[in-house]
């Protein structure tokens, strides 16, 4: 049990005050009891004894009914261990913790859909899933979701220091009806990292997911780099044989290039190298036309184009 903080608001509580007397003591040792998260082990029994000791007409079991009931508390599962939740907006607006306190231990509501049972007032409680008992566990595809959407919280920007919307996002990405399927999670996060990095205002994150708007932040994929072309097969200036030249210099395949391994044979293929790049440039001078040379219209009415 830990101390606990309570403000005067906490007893003028108009839809509190409407519960017997001993539920609304029993409300006030919840508090005490929660770890940090306002999260505590749903045991009526052990609860009774550490709460209301000496009162043993009191049925603590049906005193947490009646806080689930009107929405104080949220009571849920977790592989097969029972919690409760202390209203989380309640509990934020009257515990400041010590940053000394220990990390709770215990997890939280586990997201899911269905219909609900006992919703507390944020909006959450035992519920009823497709898939049964929440020890079942759950689809792949949800797990996906639900790992995306952490990694796209991280990253999405805040607004005045505020990420406002998340659970709306959640529940948005949750729905059967959403667009965007697992296959554009890779996607989405690329688009939040350069929205992240705009000096644009920033969107709640629902309405950046909604009606494609993410889709004109993905960045454009960069161009498939041309592979360099080979030069076409040639024959062997001294053997003859079909080889493929690194150079238009290249005039003789690597087998031939070892007979000029001496100082005679390089200064004879030097000789012969010179003579092959300048038959090459004659050969360009042959096939490649004169450029045409424009001149003003002569007296004699001829076209003036001279080659």
């Amino acid at each position: 049990m830990r101390i606990r903080y309570l403000k005067p608001s906490f007893f003028t509580n108009e839809i509190l005050a409407e519960l017997p007397f001993e539920t609304r003591i029993v409300y006030t040792g919840l508090w005490v009891c929660a770890d940090r998260k306002g999260r505590l082990e749903d045991r009526p029994k052990k609860l009774k004894v550490q709460i209301m000791p000496y009162d043993a007409n009191v049925d603590m079991e049906k005193q947490i009914s009646l806080l689930a009931k009107k929405k104080f508390i949220t009571r849920y599962e977790h592989n097969g261990f029972h919690y409760i939740q202390i209203d989380e907006e309640d509990w934020k607006e009257h515990q400041k913790i010590h940053h000394t306190e220990k990390e709770s231990i215990i997890p939280p509501i586990p997201p899911f859909t269905g219909k609900s049972k006992g919703k507390g007032k944020a909006g959450k409680g035992k519920q009823e899933t497709p898939n049964g008992a929440l020890t079942v566990k759950q689809p792949l595809q949800t797990e996906k979701t639900h790992n995306f959407f952490k990694q796209f919280w991280e990253i999405y920007p805040d607004r005045d220091g505020k990420k406002p919307g998340k659970q709306e996002a959640l529940d948005f990405l949750m729905t059967k009806t959403c667009p965007i399927k697992p296959l554009q999670y890779p996607a989405v996060l690329l688009a939040v990292k350069e929205y992240a990095k705009s000096d644009q205002w920033k969107k709640d994150a629902v309405r950046f997911l909604k009606k494609d708007y993410w889709k004109g932040w993905v960045p454009a994929r960069p161009a498939p780099a041309k592979a360099p072309e080979k030069p076409p097969i040639v024959h062997c200036g001294e053997c003859g044989e079909k080889y493929q030249p690194v150079s238009e210099n290249d005039f003789i395949c690597s087998g031939c290039k070892t007979k000029f391994e001496t100082p005679e044979g390089q200064r004879i293929l030097k000789e012969r190298k010179a003579k092959f790049i300048k038959n090459l440039e004659k050969l360009k001078k042959i096939t490649t036309p004169p450029p045409l040379i424009l001149q003003k219209k002569s007296p004699a009415g001829d076209s003036g184009i001279k080659r």
